[in-house]
């Protein structure tokens, strides 16, 4: 499919949310006829925050989450490669009044069945001025082609990117989207943190900055981009015209402050070679009074914080650069110039990311200093969730826990190492002798799961004769999380069980049932059983999994790359290309759900060699693979707490699943594993009285992230599976419908709350 690049864009008004969000702009709304091929999106874009430790003194900034302009551009799928299509403006934008970090917005797109990729680039200056993009432009040339000049006057609104990734675009669905941001640029800030006594007074005047490039990419090289957990960068992306910006400066802005705030950069390519790191590379020089001179000193700083992935020179985007200065100890340089072109003394950089407080070091003099990779731990809702940090130090600390008042308990760890316990996590400290003998451990483990409405939080305290600060612990609350979390579940259509397609419809009638639970919103919602933003289904057709071709697979590579659950209903036969991207992605994160349906030795067959749960049981009546049984009248529950594994599948947020027989009027597929695997818990058997009895028809790898599901599949209202009202407004009834229903509230938790490192 071919999309014109001169498709004309009409706006639909959006009737908001009274006092949910407020308008950073005149909110009247133009009703406008919609053309039919035309598919509403509303999006919701988030910027990292940018407020840090009060210590820092430095404040969030509600300006650097403002968006005043946004183009979106489609690129879609052509011959294996994405190719831009056209470009739309975002209209309707609307600025969270609680949240400085939300903003929404709404755009006409034109329906695709292929997959693509929307390019979201706000508060954009000249970007889209250097010349003309021409359809069927590939994606990296036109990434490569968003270039921005800079301006070293730039204060809010600051550039941003974002993307989509969709396996089509319907006009007949919901097409609600939710994306977090990069920012295009880099923060600075410098604090004048000098303790009493520490050294003669200092008094802080001007920040420079040297050597900033004069252009950037809006969007950083794929090479450069993290996806694991909070999307970022690991290396700066430069255009390969960029010059020298001149230097620019900002003063105090009232005598005696304290620190001077949001200097704004473009990103900076590392110097590796050290007879060029004084005179090329990007740096931050110092204007200050030095004790009672009544004559300006200047001091060079540069970006070198000493850890990991962050060598000499490199300035990152979305990152934000404190500089604290903890000592002074003479006078400085006679002009900023002068600074510029000097190596740097007695003052070194302490760096953290603008969305996640990830390192802070502070320095005195050359020798003495005390680092923490992060001044704020964040743990997972459930016990066991497990964060460590690294502390730099070559001067003796102590780390003391508090109060909820911020007073000491009395409990303190030295250098020696020690552990201690409070309401809601337990803290070891340990040397690191494999890194250095500057180097300990902190691990932070949660003790128990934090289903309460709020944040469990606490602090500790570091500190040495010199410095003291303070480490905020937070373990989030699941709701809190999970609120604005999507779910994204692939299923294949046109086949028995499937989940419909993506835009509601089904093939079949026997997956209504469970869609119609999944998006029923008292069930798997923000205010549901079960606290989530929503379930989002995508679709193939069974004859793109059954292909071996190279296009189909590139498309089924795609789609995989984008989603949390893949769901392989009864007679679905994938080939062995398939088969292998399918396995390969679920082994990738340990997050990722995979649902296998059986309805023949045939079905799913190709993904037998990838799992090992189907080894031969050697018991029973079964050889132990999953084989057609006569059975069409029952099935009955498994026993409760299978070695510990299946009580909260009987007893979930949905409710208790009774003991007893659950009728069932077609044919059963089971796994006769004899109850003897290590791996899969059985919830469901071939009733009692049957040659078969013991035969497995529904059972989970708990370990693994495997739901094995024979013909009744997870999806039926035939007979007495799922109820009537499940298939009709999914509201959950019978006792089948509340073991389906506790199953996918496991399956939320497994993909949204579990580290991919766990």
């Amino acid at each position: 499919m071919s999309i014109k690049s001169h498709i004309k864009s009409l706006w639909l008004g959006l009737a908001l949310v009274a006092g949910l969000v407020s308008c950073t702009k005149d909110a009247a709304t133009e009703y406008l006829p919609v053309d039919p091929n035309s598919a509403l999106v509303k999006l919701s874009i988030y910027t990292p925050s940018s407020s840090v430790p009060q210590a820092t003194r430095s404040q969030a900034d509600a300006d650097e989450g403002a968006v005043s302009r946004i183009k979106l551009a489609v690129l879609e799928l052509s011959g294996g490669i994405y190719r831009y299509r056209y470009m739309v403006d975002g209209q309707q934008i609307v600025q969270s009044s609680a949240d400085s970090q939300l903003t929404t917005f709404s755009a006409l797109l034109t329906s695709s069945d292929v997959p693509l990729k929307i390019v979201i680039v706000a508060n954009y200056n000249d970007a889209f001025e250097s010349g003309e993009i021409v359809e069927d432009m590939t994606e990296s040339n036109f990434k490569e082609w968003l270039i921005d000049s800079f301006d070293s006057g730039i204060e809010g609104e600051l550039p941003l990117y974002g993307e989509i990734s969709l396996t089509q675009l319907r006009v007949d669905q919901p097409n609600s989207f939710s994306v977090t941001m990069l920012r295009a640029v880099v923060r600075v800030d410098v604090n004048n943190t000098i303790a009493t006594g520490m050294s003669e007074d200092f008094r802080l005047e001007s920040v420079y900055i040297y050597r900033a490039n004069d252009r950037y990419n809006v969007i950083p090289s794929s090479s450069a981009i993290q996806t694991e957990g909070k999307m970022s960068v690991s290396s700066a992306t430069v255009p390969g015209g960029a010059s020298v910006y001149p230097a620019y400066h900002k003063n105090v802005e009232s005598e005696g402050d304290k620190s001077i705030t949001r200097s704004y950069l473009p990103e900076s390519l590392p110097v590796t070679d050290q007879a060029l790191q004084t005179s090329t590379a990007t740096c931050v020089v110092v204007g200050g009074y030095y004790a009672d001179d009544t004559a300006l000193s200047y001091y060079r700083i540069d970006f070198d914080s000493g850890f990991e992935g962050h060598p000499f020179g490199q300035v990152l985007r979305n990152h934000k650069y404190i500089f604290n200065i903890m000592q002074v100890n003479g006078r400085g340089w006679p002009t900023p110039g002068d600074a510029a072109q000097n190596e740097a003394t007695a003052i070194t950089a302490t760096m953290q990311v603008w969305n996640e407080l990830t390192s802070e070091m502070w320095f005195s003099g050359d020798e003495n200093y005390l680092g923490i990779s992060s001044r704020k731990v964040v743990l997972q809702y459930f016990a066991g969730a497990e964060k460590t940090e690294t502390l730099q130090a070559t001067v003796p600390f102590s780390v003391k826990i508090m109060d909820e008042n911020g007073d000491p308990t009395g409990q303190v760890i030295t250098p020696d190492g020690g552990v201690f316990t409070t309401d809601f996590y337990r803290l070891e400290v340990a040397r690191d002798y494999s890194s250095g003998n500057d180097i300990w451990k902190l691990v932070f483990t949660s003790t128990g799961d934090n289903y309460s409405a709020s944040d469990f939080t606490g602090s500790l305290q570091v500190y040495t004769d010199w410095w003291t600060f303070d480490i905020e612990v937070v373990q989030e609350t699941y709701q809190g999380m999970m609120a604005s979390r999507y779910v994204r579940v692939l299923t294949i259509t046109d086949l028995d069980g499937d989940l419909g397609t993506t835009d509601g419809t089904f093939t079949d009638a026997s997956g209504a049932a469970m869609r119609r639970v999944l998006e029923n919103p008292s069930n798997f919602s923000s205010l549901g059983k079960v606290t989530i933003g929503g379930v989002i289904v995508y679709d193939l057709k069974n004859a793109t999994i059954t292909s071996q071709s190279a296009s189909d697979m590139y498309i089924l590579e795609k789609v995989l790359s984008d989603v949390d659950v893949v769901h392989l209903p009864a007679e679905c036969t994938p080939s062995s290309a398939a088969a292998k991207l399918i396995t390969d992605w679920h082994s990738s994160k340990v997050n990722n759900i995979l649902i296998v349906g059986f309805d023949s030795d045939n079905t799913n067959s190709t993904i037998e060699a990838y799992i090992y749960d189907l080894e031969d049981a050697d018991v029973g009546s079964g050889s132990g693979t999953w084989e057609t049984t006569s059975q069409i009248t029952a099935l009955e529950r498994a026993e409760d707490d299978w070695q510990g594994r299946t009580e909260r599948f009987f007893n979930g947020p949905f409710g208790p699943v009774a003991e007893g027989i659950m009728g069932l009027s077609k044919l059963s597929i089971g796994y006769n594993n004899g109850y003897n695997d290590e791996t899969t818990a059985p919830l469901l058997r071939v009733a009692a009285g049957s040659d078969v009895h013991l035969m497995m028809t529904h059972g989970i790898n708990i370990t693994a992230g495997v739901f094995y599901c024979g013909d009744s599949g997870i999806t039926s209202n035939r007979g007495s599976a799922m109820s009537d009202t499940a298939h009709t407004d999914g509201i959950v009834t019978s006792d089948f419908d509340r073991l389906m229903a506790n199953i996918w509230a496991w399956i939320v938790e497994r993909t949204t709350m579990i580290s991919a490192n766990t």
